[in-house]
């Protein structure tokens, strides 16, 4: 390896790790202060001599630094910062997406679905409905791909989908993305009725019977009640 890249290269798997652990500790500002020595050192990687490989290597742990330093940002309330770090996460993962799509399918639903829920958190369920819906694009492929491993994302996701919906007072869609979404918990309460599709199905029956409240369809309310 050439040698005046390999000090750059050792401080941000460093900073990357210690961002990380600083993010699971909930110290939330300590874990941005780490990240940030790893972006000071992404351009001096992105020119190095390294091959394509290793350079790839190098912008997904910047793409995980962003997605982590904006959900840090989201925490403590500076909703520009989560906003703009989200921003940079998605320019990246876009190129790695570009790169690999196999791989970073996961990585693009997680992204999306994650900054509408920022959205969400902060009451902007439009920006909030527009990225769950992005999401929806790959976790579908996933899904397609592995229902044993993705299943319960995939409804989840139809289920953020109504709900949004709902919220934005779009109730024949909100209805649909419901329909779709029972499909999936009533087949797996029938197949393994465990307390987490239990709580479910619950939920689900609740968003239903709000849902047929607002439209005045009283009986099928109640009947999701």
């Amino acid at each position: 390896l050439n040698s005046e890249y390999a000090e750059p290269i050792a401080i941000s798997g460093a900073a990357n790790t210690l961002g990380t652990l600083e993010l699971e500790c909930g110290r939330y500002e300590e874990a941005i202060a780490a990240y940030r020595v790893l972006f000071e050192n992404a351009d001096n990687i992105a020119k190095s001599g390294y091959d394509m490989i290793d350079k790839i290597e190098s912008l997904h742990s910047l793409f995980v630094a962003y997605y982590n330093i904006a959900s840090c940002y989201t925490y403590i309330g500076n909703f520009n910062a989560a906003e703009d770090s989200y921003e940079q996460a998605t320019l990246i993962c876009n190129d790695l997406y570009a790169y690999n799509p196999e791989k970073y399918t996961a990585a693009m639903y997680s992204l999306h679905n994650s900054r509408g829920f920022m959205y969400n958190f902060y009451g902007d369920n439009v920006k909030a409905l527009e990225y769950i819906a992005i999401a929806s694009d790959y976790i579908t492929i996933l899904y397609q791909q592995s229902p044993e491993a993705y299943g319960y994302f995939y409804y989840q996701n139809l289920n953020n989908l109504g709900y949004l919906s709902y919220m934005e007072g779009r109730y024949t869609e909100s209805e649909l993305y419901y329909d779709r979404a029972y499909e999936f918990i009533n087949e797996a309460y029938l197949a393994s009725p465990t307390a987490d599709i239990k709580t479910e199905y619950a939920r689900l029956c609740i968003n239903y019977a709000s849902l047929y409240n607002d439209m005045g369809k009283y009986d099928k309310a109640i009947e999701k009640s």
